[in-house]
């Protein structure tokens, strides 16, 4: 692929290690994730945490819902392809 911009050979040439560097580290986010919202929990008042717990989970689905979205349209694209 000569018209290939740099980036995209940069990437393609890391993608292995960027993976093992994130199989690594997602425990130690969901781990220190889950501390916080504990922590939050346990010290704000209910009038606080109810709100943040709910707004996470809306940011968790629309996370979700773009991610499933982009998905599809790929693979429509794909099965469009002669």
């Amino acid at each position: 692929m000569q018209n290939e911009h740099p980036i995209d050979r940069f990437a393609r040439s890391v993608r292995g290690p960027v993976v093992v560097l994130a199989a690594i580290c997602l425990p130690v986010c969901l781990l220190s994730y889950g501390w916080m919202v504990k922590s939050a929990i346990e010290t704000w008042p209910l009038w606080a945490s109810i709100p943040a717990i709910v707004a996470q989970i809306v940011v968790f689905l629309g996370i979700a819902s773009l991610l499933d979205t982009r998905q599809e349209r790929k693979n429509r694209q794909q099965g469009e392809r002669p």
